[in-house]
């Protein structure tokens, strides 16, 4: 993992050479510091149209305008990262914030600065050539992890792999052919970056100028929330180029719109699914409703067969069996004997 001790300031010298290609995203989009999204987003589309590579073929100068002009909607549209563009611009503008510079920046030279990378201006599109996309940022997290190797050597430590974020020597930013698993375990590891550094240096007092005990441990208080909030910087630094790259980033991009691709192609096959089973269910209720009649249709008709021949059966006869032989005839009164009381005088 150790590279040339020169190579930082190979990396710094192209910094400043390219610093004077950085630009303030609002100049860019030419509107006020203070400017609406709607004013933002008419800016860019006046501005995308007159640049676009299609209606400039063959002009370079006006291809890195509409790269510059693409980039600085990116940024200002988005509310996090435009917060974030706010409050770092001016470092950004002036090549970064200098950590070898002296009691100004510091005085920290192993620190990689950042800032300089938050810009499309460092790289020339997303090729895997030297100046493009890839390369730029492979050597960017590179030089952080080896200022994050030299710092903690500094410090008087021997064991490399106890660094709390050794483990981001392992992953690589990779190039435009990478695996969509390596680059998503890029990302997920650096999305957890911490710097493994003590932060000594932002201690605002020295203690042994403390005439006692009391005053050490006052000064001791303010050198430790000086180092935290050093160190809170340093990681959203590094924290806020990793989102600002994701964001970027054509792979992250590609696969994205296949994920979503892929989700509407299951929702449109389950749509095609559910149609199918409705159909199949509709014309199972039919043949079932079918073949319910055709059921019916031959019962009846097996009853109406059978009912033929009991009516053909029935006659004269039959009624010995509903109620015995069918009586020819009444005897009247008359004819009838009147049976005689037993206790009649006659």
């Amino acid at each position: 993992h150790r590279y040339s001790v020169n190579r930082q300031h190979e990396v710094e010298g192209t910094i400043m050479a390219k610093r004077e290609q950085i630009r303030c995203h609002y100049e860019v989009l030419s509107v006020e510091r203070d400017a609406d999204e709607a004013t933002i987003k008419k800016a860019h589309r006046k501005l995308a149209l007159r640049h676009h590579p299609d209606k400039n073929q063959g002009c370079k100068e006006a291809e890195n305008e509409f790269r510059l002009i693409q980039e600085a909607y990116e940024t200002l549209s988005d509310p996090q990262e435009r917060k974030w563009y706010d409050q770092h611009r001016e470092a950004i503008l002036n090549g970064g914030k200098g950590f070898d510079d002296g009691d100004e920046g510091g005085g920290i030279s192993f620190i990689f600065d950042v800032l300089p990378y938050h810009t499309a201006a460092c790289y020339d599109g997303y090729g895997d050539d030297e100046d493009g996309f890839y390369a730029v940022y492979s050597m960017v997290f590179r030089e952080i992890m080896i200022g994050e190797q030299n710092g903690w050597v500094s410090e008087g430590n021997i064991d490399e792999e106890k660094m709390v974020n050794f483990h981001l020597f392992g992953v690589d930013f990779g190039t435009s052919t990478s695996d969509w698993s390596d680059v998503s375990e890029f990302y997920a590891a650096w999305e957890g970056f911490t710097s493994c550094l003590s932060f000594a240096w932002a201690d605002q007092y020295d203690p042994r100028d403390a005439p006692n005990r009391f005053v050490r441990r006052r000064i001791d208080e303010e050198n430790r929330k000086a180092r935290r909030v050093a160190k809170r910087e340093r990681n959203d630094d590094v924290l806020a180029l990793v989102h600002f790259l994701k964001r970027r980033d054509p792979r992250v991009r590609e696969a994205k719109e296949k994920a979503e691709r892929e989700k509407r192609e299951k929702e449109a096959s389950k749509v095609l699914e559910n149609d199918r089973k409705k159909k199949e269910t509709v014309a199972a209720r039919k043949e079932w409703r079918e073949q319910a009649e055709r059921e019916m249709a031959e019962a009846e008709a097996r009853d109406t067969a059978a009912g033929r021949v009991r009516l053909a059966d029935l006659d004269d006869s039959d009624d010995e069996f509903y109620g015995g032989k069918r009586r020819k005839g009444k005897k009247g009164k008359k004819g009838r004997k009147k049976k005689k009381n037993q206790w009649s005088s006659d």
